[in-house]
């Protein structure tokens, strides 16, 4: 990331790294989104009213915490929230929140609520199967663990309350 105090009248650029590791991009053509090939699809960088937060969702096959995290690491998925510290230019682990807590799809291009930075939105599809199968955006608390939304949309874009193709 890179900031600038653009009050100041010669502003300079600092660089402040991503609280991961940098990813591969490769695109894998079955699952073109498990990779880093699509960043958005598992990061979020946003500016809140309360600041910078960051977004990761890692994958038990490519985790940001390097190799020897997954070797250790029981579950399919986690979602990681951070908060960028103004006063010291660092990262603060907001929150960390496993698969157990979701359905068996991993969530992907997760967006931060602006309005209230602990609520993330993401989209939930089932990738391997049925490409009929809805899509359904959910908005959770991370922090309390809450759902705060949850709409289903067809194949076409359009919502749909039962998930049925009209």
């Amino acid at each position: 990331m890179i900031l600038a105090d653009m009050s100041r009248r010669s502003p300079m650029l600092r660089y402040v790294p991503l609280p991961v590791y940098s990813m591969p991009t490769y695109v894998d053509e079955e699952e073109p989104f498990d990779g880093r090939g699509c960043p958005e699809a598992s990061r979020s960088v946003c500016v809140t009213r309360s600041g910078v937060k960051f977004v990761s969702v890692d994958t038990q096959r490519i985790s940001s915490f390097g190799l020897w995290c997954m070797r250790e690491w029981k579950s399919s998925f986690r979602i990681t929230t951070w908060s960028f510290r103004e006063d010291d230019h660092t990262w603060r682990r907001d929150a960390t929140v496993y698969e157990k807590r979701f359905p068996r799809v991993s969530p992907d291009f997760p967006v931060v609520n602006v309005e209230d930075p602990d609520a993330i939105c993401f989209r939930l599809k089932n990738k391997r199967y049925n490409s009929d199968e809805p899509a359904w955006m959910i908005e959770v608390d991370v922090k309390k663990m809450v759902l705060l939304a949850a709409n289903a949309y067809d194949s076409k874009g359009r919502q749909s309350l039962s998930g049925d193709d009209d």
